[in-house]
Parts: structure tokens; sequence; C-alpha cells
């Protein structure tokens, strides 16, 4: 396991300074939140591989910014709009693929279900979506976010239930605990499927707080992590508001490092 950070932590930074910001401050895996259609370009792509290259950096994944409207997208009643989104998300796989990232991270579906779509016919999109992304060689991961419909850990296991070989997941602290769960419940829920993790830490009714600023017993977490053979990455991910320096970003990561060793 390497703990790295998302460049969402430094929003509404434009990416590429977020980028240099992270690399400057001694980071060198590195989550990539797009927040623009032309950061889609492969000219802007190209440069910032190139940057990010010569720091030996590694881009580990990426997040699209359309998260929020992918209900609609994707899960709606309107099949086309469906079909014609998963044509346009090549865009970020290709963005993966040039960036060398090998996972895409999806919010999904929203809960409750506007359009009640069944489980089976959600996770027959999830995986047509899953299926694409792997001609680009990229990991499709459901994400655990409040008020979307894997918040719930009933449903991460219909999804390995129906879906089995691409039923895969990033678990986000804070999101489990703003949707009314343990973050030990959603790991055990997602078990193997777990491929990706957003940490942070929480107290009180602080939800998103920089690792050890909160309450969370990381060296418990860590060791369910390794009794389910988790071997990915952890990248910690929270809000501007949460921390005043950047170097506060890497002090979390040492002490993150240290409880791995």
């Amino acid at each position: 396991m390497r703990i790295g950070a998302s460049t969402a932590c430094l929003y509404p930074m434009e990416t590429e300074n977020a980028v240099a910001t992270l690399i400057e401050n001694g980071f060198r895996i590195i989550e990539i939140f797009f927040n623009s259609f032309s950061e889609l370009e492969p000219e802007y792509l190209e440069e910032l591989h190139e940057y990010i290259l010569k720091y030996d950096c590694e881009v580990v994944s990426i997040h699209p910014f359309l998260s929020r409207i992918e209900p609609f997208l994707f899960f709606s009643n309107y099949e086309r709009r469906f079909y014609d989104t998963v044509d346009f998300y090549e865009k970020f796989y290709k963005a993966a693929q040039i960036l060398g990232a090998k996972k895409l991270i999806l919010h999904g579906g929203a809960f409750p279900d506007r359009y009640k779509l069944s489980d089976e016919e959600y996770c027959r999109r999830f995986e047509i979506l899953a299926k694409r992304g792997e001609n680009f060689g990229v990991d499709i991961l459901h994400e655990n976010v409040n008020k979307f419909r894997a918040s719930s850990p009933d449903f991460i296991r219909a999804m390995k239930r129906i879906i089995p070989d691409n039923a895969k997941f990033t678990l986000d602290l804070k999101q489990a605990v703003r949707s009314g769960y343990s973050p030990f419940e959603i790991l055990n829920s997602m078990g193997d499927g777990l491929k990706h993790i957003h940490i942070n830490d929480h107290m009180d009714e602080k939800d998103c707080l920089l690792p050890f600023c909160g309450n969370f017993n990381y060296k418990e977490f860590f060791l369910e992590c390794k009794k389910i053979g988790y071997d990915g990455d952890i990248i910690i991910e929270v809000y501007r508001t949460n921390f005043n320096n950047v170097s506060e970003l890497m002090e979390s990561a040492k002490l993150l490092s240290k409880m791995l060793l």
C-alpha cells in the first residue's frame, strides 16, 4: 500500500497547478480530479504527462468532473443518453491512458433512485461501462458516495453478486460516515472488490478532516485491509477548507506511511 493525494484537495486551484503543488510538497502518487472539458484535450494531457514524468511521479487514478450528473447521464430511463455518454467517457479513458492511470472513479446513480432502475439493470449498465474501460486498460471503480446508490453495503453486495467480475470499488471514509455507516461496514461489504481508498478523518460532527486530526482508528483499519488482501493505493482526499498549509497534507502522508511499515 502506498500513500498519495488527490488534486481535489486543492480545488479550485487549476488542475496542472494542483499537480505541481503536490509534487513540490513531496507527493509522487497522485489522483487527478479533472475539472473542465479542455483538460481532456490531448495536447494538454501530453504536456501534463511530461511534467509528471520529469519528477518521477505516478498518476494512479482519475476522477471525472461530471460525477454529480452521472445519475442523469448513465442511470436514467433515457437509454440513448446512456450510450452517448458511454461513448463520451472514452475521453476520460484516453486521458487515463495518456497519464498512465489504471483507475477511473464513478459516483454512479443517486439514492433514492428517481428512475427506479432494478439492481439488475443498473449493474448491466455499469458492466457496459466497465467493459468499455477495459479496452483502454482502465478499471471503473464505484465509489460509496453519500446519497448515491453504492453508499449502501447491501447494494455493494448486490453488485458483487450480479456482476462479480466487474464489481470494483473505491472506499471513501468520509462518505461512509455521511451515509450513516462505519467505514468498516463498507470495507467488509466491498471485500476483494475494493481496489482504491480515499482516506480522511472524522470526529463528532466533523466528517472530513485530515488524517490524524480526528479519532479514526487507522491501525485497526489497515489491519482489516490486509485481512482482505488489499494492496492498492491510499489517497488523501479532503477539502481545501480542511487544512491551512499544503505541507500539512505531506505531514499526514508521512504519518500514514509509518503505520504501514
